[in-house]
C-alpha cells in the first residue's frame, strides 16, 4: 500500500536522523534526495537488498546528518507554518 503524496511516517523518520530505505511508492523519491535514504527497486530480492545495505552502511553517519537536515529544510512544520503564512500574506496584500 502506499500513503500517496509524503508518507509521514517516512518523514518522521528523517525527523530523527534516520534515513529512510524503501521502495519508490508514493512521494518518497521526491523525499529522499541529497543522501538522505535509499530507494529500492520494487521487486528487489534478497542478494540485492544485501547488496544495498552493504553500499550503504560505510555512509550512514552521513546520511543521518543528510537525513535530518532534509526534514528541518523541507518538512519542519515551523518553517513550513511561517512560509505558508507569508504566501497567504503575499496574497492579500496583491489583492488590495
Amino acid at each position: 500500500k502506499s500513503e500517496g503524496g509524503c508518507p509521514i511516517a517516512a518523514t518522521e523518520a528523517l525527523s530523527y536522523g534516520i534515513p529512510v530505505i524503501a521502495t519508490s511508492v508514493g512521494g518518497l523519491h521526491e523525499l529522499l534526495i541529497n543522501n538522505s535514504g535509499l530507494l529500492l527497486s520494487d521487486n528487489i530480492d534478497g542478494p540485492e537488498f544485501c547488496k544495498s545495505m552493504d553500499s550503504i552502511l560505510p555512509r550512514l553517519k552521513g546520511m543521518r546528518i543528510n537525513a535530518y537536515t532534509r526534514w528541518r529544510e523541507g518538512f519542519n512544520s515551523v518553517n513550513l507554518r511561517e512560509s505558508f503564512a507569508n504566501e497567504i500574506q503575499q496574497l492579500i496584500y496583491n489583492i488590495y
